[in-house]
């Protein structure tokens, strides 16, 4: 299964020993080999995810609509480049597919509110600036998302 976390490089799903002075987050810049630092890396699958909105006003417990979450990869790594550092390095990849249903009262049937799944995908990193000598960070955010088809 080819996922979001695999897109901007292989070297972010391998152990910490194998990295060399190298890592994903730091966008290629080197580091020293003597610098004691912290990485930490997580990564979720979840299959299928659903959640269902109702409208409880005057206790008439009614359904509105149901979004259900598919195939979502998410994953991140956050370096912390020294021990005392206060600028910590991440970078986070999140790929899904969502489809979309709501209740019509009138047939009492739950009806297509998307036509096809939307996919989205979000990326964000932030590490030292590449284009300039400048101690600042640089932090980019990432959205990509297909054409959502609704029903109407």
């Amino acid at each position: 299964l080819e996922s979001a976390l695999d897109k901007d490089s292989a070297v972010s799903t391998a152990a910490p020993s194998e990295h060399g002075t190298d890592l994903s987050v730091h966008s290629g810049n080197k580091l020293s080999t003597k610098a004691k630092r912290r990485i930490i890396r997580l990564k979720s699958t979840i299959p299928e995810a659903a959640t269902t909105v109702t409208n409880d006003f005057q206790g008439l417990d009614e359904a509105l609509f149901k979004i259900v979450v598919m195939n979502c990869v998410a994953g991140g790594e956050i370096d912390y480049p020294s021990l005392t550092s206060d600028k910590p390095c991440f970078g986070c990849n999140m790929n899904t597919s969502v489809l979309a249903d709501y209740f019509d009262a009138a047939s009492c049937r739950w009806e297509t509110l998307l036509v096809q799944p939307w996919e989205i995908t979000f990326n964000a990193s932030r590490g030292p600036q590449t284009r300039t000598n400048s101690k600042r960070m640089s932090t980019t955010f990432d959205i990509e998302s297909n054409p959502c088809h609704v029903s109407f």
